[in-house]
């Protein structure tokens, strides 16, 4: 990046409508609720912490770490609007690595002062994060875009892509691991019964411009009430200066797409967005949006079910026996931010350069 790059402080927030916004994670800073709820939290955590359960799903380890207030308030219709499914069917290893772990001693931290950010980001000085990816494409030769994959054959050793073959040597595949097992031929004995457990949540992104400079408050503010359809808006200019537009206000807001989010047009959903957006104090004075660009994405997070780690080893086993290196949130399953995404990049090439050194010994 040659020096185009800032580092800055992670802050984020939660919006719920009795108290405005609060410190994201929610447990790790208590001290933003009233004092008598903030007593009540805390309360409930130590009770539940003394019945020591052994979750078996993502609700039940919520519950066990957090106590029914917070989770029942908070955190569980926060996660359903997010993964628009049942917390029973999830599993909760994912999210120990993820803001939703919070130990005991930094929640009591967090209900007497203010934690500062725990957590930090790089962001390019000018350009989007496009810059970052168009930085790394410039060194890595040719790259075909818009080149759908169509088939891998695993005994020829061929990727059909827009209708042309092309022969390979070793792959590293990002593609989400149903649609990669689907499209896999040329093995009687790959995987199956993998349909229900490797599934993927798909998002869509209303990109909102504003005329004028308005002054927000926030950086990504997530929503778990029921009374907005969208679970995170972000205040580009918050986030990064380089983000910032002279005249304009942009913002970003995200809907998960469940069955019934799906079943909404995409005009209906932006005119709910807009609408429920004028209920929410800084965003009223923003006027109607002069600018709309809509984003759906598909495959944007993996659904961490139960059984799908197990799931993801095995079709590993398998696509290592054919010299094959899943990685990412694709190939891994794995809910990761993109640095994380970004160094299992690096570790497949690695492996899978390790592994062709050894076999021509």
């Amino acid at each position: 990046m040659n020096g185009n790059y800032n580092k800055y402080p992670l802050q984020e927030s939660v919006y719920l409508k009795e108290f405005g916004l609060v410190g994201f994670p929610i447990q790790r800073n208590l001290i933003d609720l009233p004092k008598e709820t903030t007593k009540q939290v805390l309360s409930q955590i130590e009770l539940s912490m003394k019945h020591n359960v052994t979750p078996a799903t993502y609700k039940e380890w919520l519950l066990a770490h957090y106590g029914e207030y917070l989770t029942n308030n908070v955190l569980l219709p926060y996660e359903e609007k997010k993964w628009q499914i049942s917390l029973d069917r999830l599993d909760y290893t994912w999210a120990l690595s993820q803001p939703a772990s919070v130990p005991i001693t930094e929640i009591k931290r967090g209900a007497i002062q203010k934690l500062p950010p725990k957590k930090h980001y790089y962001y390019p000085q000018r350009g989007a994060i496009t810059t970052l990816t168009k930085t790394i494409s410039q060194q890595a030769g040719k790259i075909l875009l818009n080149h759908k994959v169509e088939s891998v054959n695993v005994s020829r050793k061929t990727v059909t892509a827009n209708g042309k073959i092309f022969q390979y040597d070793t792959p590293v595949s990002t593609l989400p691991l149903y649609y990669m097992l689907d499209i896999t031929q040329g093995d009687d004995k790959k995987p199956e019964g993998y349909c229900s457990t490797l599934k993927q949540l798909d998002i869509r992104v209303f990109h909102l411009v504003f005329g004028g400079n308005h002054k927000l408050d926030g950086t990504a503010i997530y929503f778990p009430e029921d009374s907005f359809i969208f679970r995170r808006v972000s205040v580009l200019q918050n986030l990064c200066p380089a983000l910032a537009r002279d005249g304009y206000t942009p913002i970003s807001v995200e809907v998960s797409l469940g069955d019934k989010t799906k079943a909404m047009t995409r005009y209906k959903m932006q005119q709910l967005v807009v609408n429920q957006l004028r209920h929410i104090e800084q965003f009223k004075s923003l006027g109607d949006p002069v600018d709309i660009t809509i984003q759906d994405i598909q495959n944007a997070y993996p659904l961490p079910l139960i059984g799908l780690n197990e799931t993801v080893d095995k079709v590993h086993e398998f696509y290592l026996t054919k010299r094959i290196y899943p990685c990412g949130r694709g190939g891994n399953y794995d809910y990761c931010n993109s640095d994380t995404a970004y160094r299992q990049g690096k570790e497949a090439v690695l492996l899978a350069f390790n592994n062709q050194q050894r076999s021509t010994l």
